[in-house]
Parts: C-alpha cells; sequence; structure tokens
C-alpha cells in the first residue's frame, strides 16, 4: 500500500528566496493534502535555508495527514522530534553544511548511535526510518538499530530511468525483497517525479512510502489508459457506515453508484469480498458489464478462517494510539505475516485527536462474517470473465475450475506466481500487465 508524501523544502527555499511569506507554506501543504497526498515531509537543517524550525511547529499545526520530519540527529534535531512528535522521523546522515542528502547511513559503523537515537524516539511512538542505500549487507544491520523502515536512497534509479529503467529498478527490487524478508517497512525517496515513480512503485513490492494504497497506485497507472473509478464497500474505507450487511445489498450500493455516475459497458474488477460483489452484481445486473474480473475468489462457500486476524483488530485500542508501529506491536502477537500486518494497518486513520481509529465497521463487519463466506446465489454469468488467483493462497483451487466453468461458461482462470490473496499487492506488474491485456482488447 504505497503512499505518497510530498517534501515541501523547495517551497520554502523559494519563500525565503524572495523574502517574506510568499509562497505561504502552510497554505501550500494545506492544498497538497487536499489534493490527496497522504503525508508531508520536512528536512529542518541546521542553516534554515529553507524549512526552519519555526516551520515544523507551525505545519504540526495543521498537517492532517503523515508528518515526516528527515534530518541528521544531533542534539537540537532530537529536541525538535521528541516536542513535536511526528508519525515518522526519518535520520539521514548529511553533515551540517551539505546542499542535500546524497549517501546512506553505514548502519555497521554507526549501529551503537543510531540504536540509541532510534530508542528515544520508540519510547514516545514515533516510527523511524534510517536513510540507506541498495546494500545488503547495511540493510541487515539496519535491523539490529530497531529502525522500523529503511528510506531507498533513490539517486542513482532516477539517474539511469531514462537510459534503461528495468537495469536502474533491479538493485531496488532486490533491496525490497530483503528488506521485506526481514521485516522492514520500505521508503524511497532523492529525485522521484511523476515521470519515475510510478514504474517504481510497481515494482518494489512491499514499498510503504514514495517521497506515491496498492489500488491508488494501480489507478493511477490505469487511469492513463482508462476511467478509473475506485469504489469502497460499505463498512470500509469511505463509504458510510451501515448496521446492515449483505452481497444484496452492496450489489445494489454499486447500482446506484452505476446510475448516479451514468456507467454503463463498465469493465469490472473485484478482489475477495468486493469480488463476490462484483460477481453478484454482474449476475443480477448484466447489462452495465462489458467484461468481468474477479481476484483471488471464487462463487463457492468459505468457512470462517480470520478469527486469529479479528482478534488482533479487536485488541488494537481505539482512540489511544498515535502511531502504527504501536499498533503493528500489537498485530504482530495475531498476524506474524508482515505484508498482511501493512495491509491490514492501512485500515487506520486519524480522529479529530490524532489518533487512530479503525476506517471501517469492524463490529458489524464481524458480526456478518460468516455471511460473507457463504455460497453465492448465482444461475449462470454469460460475460467474459477471467479469474486472477494467486497461487499460494487457497481460495481459487485447480478443482475449482470445472465448477466456475458451469456458472461462468465464458470465464478463464490465471495464476500469479509466488503470489498468496493480496495478488494485485505481492505481483503487482504481473496483475497490471494483465488488466491491460484483458480489458485491452
Amino acid at each position: 500500500m504505497t503512499k505518497l508524501s510530498v517534501n515541501v523544502n523547495k517551497i520554502a527555499t523559494l519563500r525565503n528566496a524572495r523574502g517574506g511569506t510568499v509562497p505561504n507554506l502552510v497554505e501550500a501543504v494545506k492544498n497538497i493534502e487536499r489534493f490527496g497526498a497522504d503525508g508531508i515531509t520536512v528536512h529542518p537543517r541546521p542553516d534554515e535555508r529553507h524549512i526552519t524550525y519555526k516551520d515544523v511547529y507551525d505545519l504540526k499545526k495543521v498537517v492532517s495527514t503523515e508528518f515526516n520530519i528527515e534530518g541528521y540527529p544531533n542534539q537540537r534535531f532530537i529536541d525538535l522530534v521528541l516536542e513535536v512528535k511526528p508519525e515518522q522521523v526519518t535520520l539521514v546522515p548529511d553533515p551540517p553544511g551539505a546542499l542535500t542528502s546524497n549517501a546512506g547511513w553505514n548502519t555497521i559503523q554507526h549501529h551503537e548511535m543510531l540504536r540509541k537515537v532510534i530508542s528515544q524516539f520508540k519510547v514516545e511512538g514515533i516510527r523511524t526510518s534510517i536513510f540507506i542505500e541498495t546494500d545488503a549487507d547495511m540493510i541487515k544491520a539496519a535491523v539490529k538499530t530497531g529502525t522500523d523502515r529503511i528510506e531507498l536512497y533513490t539517486e542513482s534509479y532516477a539517474n539511469g530511468y531514462g537510459d534503461d529503467k528495468e537495469v536502474a529498478v533491479e538493485p531496488f527490487v532486490a533491496s525490497c525483497k530483503l528488506a521485506v524478508e526481514l521485516g522492514l517497512g520500505i521508503n524511497a525517496g532523492h529525485d522521484l517525479n511523476l515521470e519515475n515513480l510510478r514504474y517504481f512503485a510497481l515494482q518494489c513490492e512491499g514499498l510503504l512510502e514514495g517521497s506515491l494504497d496498492n489500488w491508488q497506485t494501480l489507478a493511477n497507472k490505469l487511469s492513463e489508459t482508462f476511467m478509473v473509478y475506485l469504489v469502497d464497500l460499505r463498512n470500509h474505507g469511505k463509504s458510510p457506515h451501515s448496521e446492515d450487511h449483505s452481497y444484496e445489498l452492496m450489489a445494489e450500493d454499486l447500482k446506484e453508484f452505476f446510475e448516479d455516475n451514468f456507467l454503463n459497458d463498465v469493465n469490472l474488477i473485484g478482489h475477495s469480498m468486493g469480488g463476490k460483489t462484483a460477481l453478484l452484481f454482474s449476475d443480477k445486473y448484466p447489462q452495465y458489464i462489458a467484461k468481468l474480473m474477479v481476484v483471488d475468489i471464487g462463487v463457492k462457500g468459505y468457512p470462517p478462517h480470520h478469527s486469529e486476524i479479528l482478534k488482533g483488530l479487536n485488541a488494537i485500542p481505539q482512540g489511544e494510539f498515535s502511531s502504527r508501529n504501536q499498533a503493528d506491536e500489537i498485530l504482530v502477537n495475531y498476524v506474524p505475516d508482515f505484508s498482511t500486518r501493512q495491509f491490514l494497518l492501512k485500515n487506520l486513520t486519524r480522529d479529530e485527536h490524532k489518533k487512530l481509529v479503525w476506517k471501517m465497521n469492524l463490529p458489524v463487519l464481524e458480526r456478518y462474517i460468516s455471511e460473507m463466506g457463504a455460497e453465492l446465489p448465482i444461475d449462470s454469468i454469460e460475460i467474459e470473465t477471467i479469474f486472477v488467483r494467486g497461487e499460494v493462497s487457497n481460495y481459487i483451487l485447480e478443482s475449482d475450475y470445472s465448477s466456475l466453468k458451469l456458472l461462468l461458461p465464458n470465464s478463464s482462470v490465471i495464476t500469479a506466481k509466488n503470489a498468496g490473496h493480496w495478488v494485485h499487492a505481492e505481483a503487482p506488474q504481473f496483475f497490471y500487465e494483465e488488466v491491460l491485456k484483458f480489458f485491452g482488447e
């Protein structure tokens, strides 16, 4: 679930060069968040040549997304972070006079210093990230510092993107894979822009923040070819909460959305619960649908199997934590898989007190969990359909192919190698290419 955090240093540079308060940094940050950014990043340097320490305090009052403060961990910087308490602090190894960040930490040489500084931030519930290069030994040593994440220094990728983007991204793909195996979260930053960031995000599985949610990244890319709508089911995401929850109701919700937006001849994609909703909708209202893609879910019934996940979600106290890291420390006791936890934690948002609460209507979803696993009452769907299954997922088995073909005679099944249930997140490039191939025809 990749997020975009926008670095606003250069806005402050322009303001400082002109003198006065134009452009207004606070208003710029409000607009950046309004336009859809997931976070704001600042780097207050000792000479305050762009972001000033006063800016940091001013922005803390208005930033409603994630606030990330970067900097070299001298005592003044440490004191600033501990007082402001941003959602994340990113430690960079720049000497005080450096023009810009130009290298990653030597996590072996500076291990003890990093460990002590990071422990101070973690006591206060501040998520930590350290700036690092694509050196396997440095990434392995980063684990011992106690950091939550690493931020990959992407200048070499940005410089090489125009010549050969596949070669340029190769070391970063390997580094992301290693970091995920080690349980580290992954951010990336330096010279990333609208031209090169999408490709990087699609290639580097596990990327959480680019200094660009998996469906959002995919939708951005697909919007180059299609008009794309992202729809949250009821009791999920930004959609309304309701005390009632069923596939019939969600199919009717989708019909209302189609009618409100004058949609027809639509290529429809649904994953998991959304996949079952898409199937029932296509059965009831085939006149709206051109083609259908169903991701790692079938028509059959599934026994309840999310008991540990539900226990973990319920164990996280609502409105008490200010850091996702605090929530993750509880959830790891119930959900050991890092990627699954990151997907689940994406459902946390901040209330008016900037404390973390669930976007989803957890009590209702838990109440209707058995109904969500029931077999769909479908007779026959003639629409051209493709099922995309994860190779290591058990939601669609080879033994299911014949029954799917009976209910959907114009259907086929493809498999994403080494992917689990979240195919679009675990094999993003494969998924993107298959979407283009299926709907592009």
